[in-house]
């Protein structure tokens, strides 16, 4: 601003500009625990400034102690979107200090990170009839396998009811024949069989 030799008349010569960089605020995620393989959706504002339209946002990962070193990138979306689907496919190191962030790839801004949250391996139980061609009389055996040997619960429904990995029968009859459902619970993740 400079004023004339007089001092009465003022005039605008120019104005400054500064440039606010965004900030990105990461939401909360929908859950504490994620079952792979699934998917969410990640969420986050954008505030007090804009991205140029040459820049996109990456959505990483942390590995499973919650640092950033060698993040995965779970997708990429354009600079001023603020939602983005993500999955965890199956395969990913279980783990309970994930986190997860949004980085700007031209500008390197970073969001901040999650709250902690697990990711756990669902269970894989099939079920095995042994005797696999059993006779009236014989004893049965309906056995959950392929699920661990470590924590994992069952919940028996159908035509027989229990908590354990085996239903046996003694001396089968055709009131056993039908469909035996069982649901395998592990870290917080069940899946059904029958």
């Amino acid at each position: 601003i400079i004023s004339n030799d007089n001092g009465s008349d003022l005039a605008i010569v120019d104005t400054c500009h500064t440039l606010i960089s965004p900030v990105i605020t990461l939401q909360n995620l929908s859950s504490t625990l994620f079952c792979t393989p699934t998917s969410t959706t990640v969420n986050w504002a954008i505030s007090g400034g804009v991205f140029s339209t040459t820049d996109s946002l990456t959505i990483q990962l942390s590995d499973s102690s919650g640092s950033f070193n060698t993040p995965f990138n779970l997708g990429v979306v354009s600079a001023n979107d603020t939602t983005k689907n993500i999955s965890f496919p199956a395969g990913f190191l279980e783990g309970v200090n994930y986190r997860i962030r949004v980085v700007a790839t031209d500008t390197s801004i970073i969001s901040n990170k999650s709250a902690i949250f697990s990711i756990r391996t669902k269970p894989k139980p099939t079920i095995q009839v042994v005797p696999s061609n059993a006779c009236l009389g014989d004893t049965v055996r309906i056995i959950v396998q392929n699920i661990g040997i470590d924590s994992t619960s069952f919940l028996w429904s159908g035509l027989g009811t229990g908590t354990n990995d085996t239903l046996i029968f003694n001396k089968a009859g055709i009131s056993n024949v039908g469909i035996y459902t069982v649901q395998a619970s592990k870290n917080g993740c069940s899946v059904s069989a029958s």
